[in-house]
């Protein structure tokens, strides 16, 4: 999916939302992204996320940039910077709402561009009707196994 991003990732964030135990984290800071971070709200979770995280730099990775932070994705405050939001179904509906809402607010507080990857969009119709997202091209379906990709755009964008 990552491919599919027409960016420079070094001048972005990625956000994993609902990182679970950072794989995912992991895997993004390899792709040269400004820094990366995880949120995830399950303590359990979180505590095997940073025992990953301290494997990763015995195993010789570098891990400048990266940051794991256990809390709320629908009460988390995006970094005022271009990002990448990163969803594989985390989440119920309810959080999917809220999680668009301070998307939305970021964005009015701080336009820039923004790109969202939903793994799995089950609940992809509440992107499709946020009128701050526009649906990008190249994205596969939203059924199951596929993934949706929308950008920031309009007066939200920077």
């Amino acid at each position: 999916m990552l491919a599919q991003l027409p960016i420079d990732p070094g001048g972005y964030t990625f956000v994993d939302l609902g990182s679970g135990k950072g794989r995912v984290v992991l895997l993004a800071s390899r792709h040269g992204f400004g820094s990366v971070i995880g949120v995830e709200a399950s303590a359990f979770l979180h505590q095997i996320a940073c025992g990953n995280l301290r494997a990763w730099v015995r195993a010789g990775h570098d891990t400048r940039g990266i940051g794991l932070q256990r809390g709320d994705a629908g009460a988390y405050e995006l970094p005022d910077v271009p990002c990448v939001l990163y969803l594989f179904n985390p989440f119920r509906e309810r959080t999917v709402a809220r999680v668009l809402l301070q998307v939305k607010w970021s964005l009015q507080r701080c336009p820039r561009d923004l790109w969202l990857l939903y793994y799995n969009p089950q609940f992809g119709y509440q992107l499709e009707s946020a009128a701050f997202l526009a649906r990008a091209t190249g994205a596969r379906g939203i059924g199951q196994g596929d993934f949706g990709l929308w950008r920031s755009h309009g007066e939200y964008a920077g």
